[in-house]
């Protein structure tokens, strides 16, 4: 049997062994009958215990991983699990019968495939824009609720480390409030996955009443949020729409925050390490 490609593995795995079925042999077919039978529990057996499922030897088994493209049997159950994962949200991929060290497994992939998944949608120059604004503003409000609300605060603790000057509000009342009070050199990041919140809409709207730019974080490209932004930045998520705050909404925030600390603090490396130092030192002051 030939070979594959292995450029498209975490795509195409469980289409290869469908599709190649017809030539293989009697314990190459055992195997691959077991494979897509049990395609959830595959990741958590080793060589041995699949070569005993199948009536076969630990040796066959490596043949027939070998057989569609892949290095050995660890290489293949590897990215058969990365599809299952890229085609399911989380609580479709934890199985009700998953153990503990399956469970982490599993969701330390699914937060892999989120960051990937972030990085990927990104647009440089949407990030450059963004950058360009909170390095040159006069103050910064970052605002949200809900569980973004709480990727909000993370937000302002991280760029006062940098020692930008930033507020947080995740009240709707004082959010509107805050944002009456800002000017064309000010910048509000508004941080909503769904896009589609009323009080956060609000405050955007008043916030651009007043001449400043409005950078938004959020799921969704045709959403209200994303419309009235000067600067769009896109979260992601590998959960089922039907819930809310989830954490790989969450996940693929921080990225976005990450990249836009780092992104500030290579503007002026110098001047910003000095004052996350001097943020370290502050904390210590709080430690017994």
């Amino acid at each position: 049997m030939k070979a594959f490609d292995s450029s498209s593995r975490s795509t195409e795995t469980i289409d290869r062994i469908v599709s190649h079925y017809d030539t293989y042999s009697e314990v190459e077919k055992r195997v691959a009958d077991f494979i897509l039978e049990n395609q959830e529990s595959i990741a958590s057996m080793t060589t041995a215990e699949l070569a005993r499922n199948c009536q076969t030897s630990p040796a066959s088994i490596i043949r027939f991983s070998k057989a569609i493209g892949f290095k050995g049997f660890n290489e293949l159950k590897y990215y058969m699990e990365n599809q299952i994962l890229s085609s399911y949200g989380i609580e479709q991929a934890i199985g009700k019968d998953d153990d503990i060290a399956m469970i982490k497994q599993k969701f330390a992939k699914l937060n892999q495939l989120i960051i990937d998944d972030t990085m990927q949608l990104l647009d440089n120059r949407q990030l450059e824009l963004a950058i360009d604004k909170l390095v040159n503003a006069n103050r910064i409000l970052v605002i949200g609720e809900g569980g973004s609300g709480a990727i909000c605060i993370s937000t302002y603790n991280l760029f006062l480390q940098l020692g930008l000057p930033c507020a947080v509000e995740t009240d709707a009342f004082l959010q509107v409030m805050a944002t009456t009070h800002l000017t064309e050199n000010d910048v509000v990041i508004a941080m909503i996955h769904s896009g589609r919140s009323k009080n956060t809409l609000d405050s955007m709207r008043q916030a651009k009443i007043n001449g400043a730019t409005v950078i938004c974080i959020t799921g969704y490209q045709k959403s209200p949020m994303s419309e009235e932004a000067d600067i769009v930045l896109y979260s992601t998520t590998r959960s089922t729409l039907s819930l809310s705050d989830v954490p790989s909404a969450r996940i693929s925030e921080l990225c976005i925050i990450g990249v836009l600390q780092l992104g500030i603090l290579a503007r002026n490396f110098n001047k910003y390490t000095v004052n996350i130092e001097k943020s370290k030192e502050a904390y210590k002051l709080k430690r017994i």
